[in-house]
C-alpha cells in the first residue's frame, strides 16, 4: 500500500468508522510497514493538505468529520458512538455511517443534553440553528477551535446571548436542516480511495449552491485546498 494523502486519509476515515477512534502511530507503522518517523511525516503532509489535524505531540486530533477527542458533539448510530468536531461534522459523521443516527449535544446553558435525530438523511426537527462565527478563510488557522464554536442553538436570541457571554463575534446562522444538506454534499466522497480535498473554487461553488451569501463563507480562489 502506497503511503500518500489519498491512501492515508482513506485508512484514517475507515479506522474511525470501524474502530470508533483514531489509529495510533504504531498501528499505522505496522499497516504500512514504515517507520514511525515516516508515518509522522506523512501525517504532517496530510495536515498541510487540510486532510487532518494533529496535536502538539503529532498525534491525530481530527480527521474531519471525526474527532479523536471527546467534544460537545456525540453521534450515536446502530449502537456505536463517535465524536464529531462540530455541528457540521456531526451531520457528516451520520452521513458516513449510513444516514441514520442521533446527535447528542449540550446547548448553551442547558443542564441536560439535547438529542437530535436524523433518519434516512433527514432531520426530524427543523427548529435548530447552527452558528458559524469563524470566517471560512480563517478556519484552518486553528481548525480545532474553529470547529468547537460551530454550536447548535434554538434561537437567534440564544446565539446573541452566547456571543455576549463568550466575547465571540456573531457570524452567520443557518438552519441545522440546511447544514445537514451541506454535510451530505461535503462529505459524500470522504470515505473513498480516490478522495481529494475540495479546491477553494469548488468550496465556493458548494457554498453558493446552498445559498450561503454571508461574508463568513467568502474564500479567495487560490491553488490551496480547502
Amino acid at each position: 500500500m502506497n503511503l500518500n494523502n489519498q491512501s492515508l486519509h482513506y485508512v484514517l476515515i475507515n479506522h474511525f468508522i470501524e474502530k470508533k477512534r483514531a489509529p495510533s502511530i504504531s498501528e499505522l507503522s505496522l499497516l504500512y510497514k514504515k517507520s514511525s518517523s515516516e508515518i509522522r511525516k506523512a501525517l504532517e503532509n496530510l495536515e498541510a493538505y487540510h486532510g487532518c489535524a494533529l496535536s502538539s505531540k503529532g498525534e491525530i486530533a481530527a480527521v474531519h468529520p471525526f474527532s479523536a477527542r471527546a467534544t460537545n458533539f456525540k453521534v450515536v448510530s446502530h449502537n456505536s458512538e463517535w465524536w464529531a468536531n462540530c455541528a457540521w461534522c456531526a451531520m457528516g459523521v451520520i452521513k458516513l455511517v449510513g444516514g441514520t443516527g442521533e446527535l447528542i449535544t449540550r446547548i448553551f446553558k442547558d443542564d441536560f443534553p439535547t438529542h437530535i435525530r436524523v433518519s434516512g438523511g433527514e432531520i426530524g426537527s427543523t427548529n435548530f440553528k447552527v452558528h458559524f462565527p469563524v470566517p471560512m478563510a480563517r478556519i484552518w488557522e486553528n481548525v480545532v477551535y474553529s470547529c468547537s464554536v460551530m454550536q447548535v442553538f434554538r434561537s437567534e436570541d440564544e446565539i446573541d446571548a452566547w456571543c455576549l457571554e463568550t466575547g465571540v463575534s456573531r457570524g452567520d446562522v443557518q438552519p441545522l436542516s440546511k447544514v445537514n444538506r451541506l454535510a451530505g454534499i461535503w462529505y459524500e466522497r470522504h470515505h473513498s480511495t480516490d478522495w481529494e480535498k475540495w479546491t477553494t473554487a469548488e468550496a465556493v461553488e458548494i457554498f453558493h449552491s446552498m445559498g450561503f451569501d454571508h461574508p463568513v463563507w467568502s474564500l479567495e480562489n487560490t491553488s490551496e485546498r480547502f
